[in-house]
């Protein structure tokens, strides 16, 4: 590793890498001036004093410094090292840009095609940052999935490496020539017969020699549509030549034709986007998106025909997760030590005031206190707060000051709520009333669960389990051996503590890939117990519940 973790680079303290390749290193780093986390990208020692990589740092940069946009990563500053670490007089040129956190769309296709809904949006996101960019005269020309990252806030475009300024004359109909030359000289940078990209993702003109112009961006827009329909190139060839004879002469199979749900309309724009000849493609990036969106308004995604019995589903599936907890709870009662004797069990109906509805269609609404005397639930409203339930006087009173609460949860000794917020802080109010108490900063969270010892573990998009004590201060990560493509949510505590009971979430979105697992906190051993279910609960004495395909599921378990 070119830099060490805690060297500094200016004001940047190096904390982690993120990516090493042949030419450059990413480096995770923190802004010291003005406390933020930012990435680095530095030329590798070897390539350090290259011409060709310095003017192509140079025109990153350049490309990178007037692209504003929340789908491309942002440029925030330029510096040099000075000496280079291998004791080389000179200075290593680095960019400083936004730090994104997520995992690339590559990562994701791993695992196969994207859900539709999906691949309209992030499609649609890809051809707005491609047409920002081409009104600043930028092409990208290296447009891929490893150059997509996905977060929380959709797809960003990132590595503007290998980009292309381009003078713009204007033709006169007042409109930027599309086809106009670079004002950097290509020749200093690219060898004779040299073709700059990745071979999969060329266009036909790029293989023929030809100037690229936007259109070049479209035809790889085309191939990462078509890789999100299907989980497969369009292109392909068991060698560079047989690639390049793929691309200038062969038509792909529609991508409805390996995947039904595929709407013909999605066909019809990725084919134009993969015409062999760019006057047939669409002429702007801006036209692909209008189509996308066009698409995704008319010919929603199956999960988004569905949404009126999806919610009903997901609300019918809420009420009865929560009276089998609410029942499980009232009928049984502990007796020295673990024991666990079973009474009869007590059937009851929850009548909410018609002012604060539960808020359908999410499991993560509601919590049931742990012995069983009270239910905290986000209400309907404007905006959705949070009210509690009392079983003994069956009646609802809202709490103060938690506006656009989420994710409800109890203490082990049900004397405090626990809840996130919309601005991404985990706070906790008693349930006799009273302000909330601000616990930590989590961001975003995804299940929360809070221990005997007063840790409280919660989950997280793009993130392993982490924990914060309850009583504040700092946020560590739980120890996990997960599979690499799954992110880790919705946790709880097995009995005794020392065990922890959670969804790992496939990062494509298809909950019908996602796994339940256990957590051993002394040896930090994950097991996986359980493919294709969600939301997992133990209940004593031993069923777990889970969620599959939309239905609810029951087995029993041993602990």
């Amino acid at each position: 590793m070119r830099f060490n973790v805690g060297s500094r680079l200016g004001p940047y303290e190096i904390r982690a890498v993120i990516d090493e390749g042949g030419m450059g290193e990413v480096y995770r780093a923190r802004d010291t001036r003005l406390d933020r986390t930012v990435a680095i990208k530095v030329i590798t020692a070897a390539r350090a004093h290259d011409p060709t990589m310095r003017l192509r740092f140079e025109r990153e940069a350049k490309a990178l410094s007037n692209l504003r946009h929340p789908h491309i990563c942002a440029l925030y500053d330029i510096g040099e090292t000075g000496d280079d670490a291998s004791g080389n007089d000179g200075s290593v040129p680095y960019l400083v840009m936004e730090y994104l956190e997520g995992h690339t769309l590559s990562e994701i296709l791993q695992r196969g095609a994207l859900p539709l809904d999906r691949v309209l949006r992030y499609g649609a996101q890809i051809a707005d940052a491609l047409h920002k960019a081409h009104r600043q005269h930028v092409l990208h020309r290296d447009l891929k999935p490893s150059n997509i990252m996905i977060t929380e806030d959709g797809a960003s475009l990132l590595d503007f490496g290998l980009a292309k300024i381009l003078t713009p004359p204007v033709t006169r109909d007042g409109q930027i020539d599309v086809g106009s030359d670079s004002s950097t000289d290509e020749r200093s940078l690219t060898p004779s017969g040299d073709v700059v990209g990745t071979a999969h993702y060329l266009s036909p003109e790029q293989l023929e020699g030809k100037q690229p112009d936007v259109r070049t961006d479209i035809f790889a827009l085309g191939i990462c549509l078509y890789q999100m329909a299907t989980g497969q190139r369009p292109f392909d060839g068991t060698s560079r030549a047989g690639l390049i004879a793929s691309i200038l002469s062969y038509e792909p199979a529609p991508a409805s034709s390996l995947r039904p749900n595929i709407p013909a309309s999605l066909d019809w724009v990725i084919k134009t986007c993969l015409a062999k000849d760019p006057e047939e493609r669409f002429q702007t990036a801006h036209d692909v998106r209008l189509e996308l969106d066009r698409i995704a308004e008319s010919e929603p995604a199956p999960k988004q025909r569905a949404t009126s019995v999806g919610l009903t589903l997901w609300f019918v599936a809420t009420l009865v997760v929560l009276g089998l907890i609410v029942a499980v709870y009232l009928g049984t009662r502990r007796q020295s030590g673990s024991a666990i004797t079973p009474v009869a069990v007590r059937r009851l109906s929850l009548t909410l005031p018609p002012q604060a509805p539960i808020v359908a269609g999410n499991i993560e609404k509601f919590a049931v206190s742990p012995d069983g005397s009270r239910i905290a639930y986000i209400a309907e409203g404007d905006p959705p707060s949070l009210y509690s339930y009392s079983l003994e006087e069956r009646s609802s009173k809202p709490i103060a000051q938690t506006a656009n609460a989420r994710s409800p949860f109890f203490s082990p000794d049900n004397r405090w709520i626990g809840f996130s917020t919309a601005d991404g802080y985990l706070k906790k109010v008693s349930v006799d009333g009273g302000a909330p108490i601000t616990i930590g900063r989590t961001g975003d969270v995804r299940g929360v669960a809070w221990g005997e010892n007063d840790q409280i573990v919660f989950g997280a998009r793009w993130s392993p389990l982490k924990v914060i004590s309850a009583l504040g201060g700092a946020i560590s990560v739980l120890p996990q051996q997960a599979p690499v493509k799954f992110d880790s949510r919705w946790p709880s505590f097995l009995p005794g503590g020392k065990r922890i009971l959670y969804t790992l979430f496939d990062m494509s979105g298809d909950y019908d890939n996602a796994q339940l697992a256990v957590l051993d906190l002394d040896s930090r051993k994950t097991t996986v117990i359980l493919k294709g279910a969600t939301h997992g609960r133990f209940l004593a004495p031993g069923q777990l519940i889970y969620f599959r395909s939309g239905s609810l599921f029951s087995v029993a378990f041993d602990l």
